[in-house]
């Protein structure tokens, strides 16, 4: 396992290697300013096509294309980024938290009854059983309202697919 160096500030990295930053083509310095806004009188050279579609993406504001842009230039001009620097989003599945498997059969066990009316005690007792029909009146207003919930759930996930 390769040995983890200890990241260094910002300031120190300046001071390492302020000779380095002195040095561009038309011999003016780049300043700290200008680094940290990320701009310079002379950018680096890049391939047009990298340059192009870098700026699409700033333009089009698409920070993921950004950042996947950049570190593919750094990675083939042999700069690799230490750890941390750019952060991997999981591309599987859908965003947020999944989804239950009881909402789903609450909404299947409503389609079967016919859809009857989520306000109403058909549903509750058809998905909970005898757990509904033990129930006292307020345990079984918070069966109901469970069983309305799920259905608006699911309807919500199927109009926005």
């Amino acid at each position: 396992m390769p040995k983890k160096i200890q990241a260094l500030s910002y300031d120190e990295f300046m001071s390492r290697h302020a000779s380095e930053f002195a040095e561009t083509t038309a011999g003016s310095a780049i300043s700290a300013t200008h680094l940290m806004r990320g701009t310079a009188d002379n950018p680096v050279s890049m391939p047009g096509w990298i340059v192009n579609l870098l700026r699409a993406a700033a333009l089009e504001n698409c920070p993921s294309a950004y950042g996947s842009l950049v570190h593919f230039w750094l990675e083939r001009i042999g700069a690799k980024p230490p750890a941390g620097v750019f952060i991997e989003f999981p591309q599987r599945g859908t965003p947020g938290r999944p989804r239950s498997p009881v909402t789903e059969q609450t909404f299947l066990t409503w389609v079967s009854l016919g859809r009857p009316s989520v306000h109403k005690s058909n549903l509750a007792r058809a998905v909970y059983g005898k757990q509904f029909s033990t129930a006292g009146s307020e345990q079984r207003k918070k069966l109901i309202d469970r069983c309305r919930r799920a259905i608006e759930r699911r309807q919500t996930q199927l109009n926005a697919s």
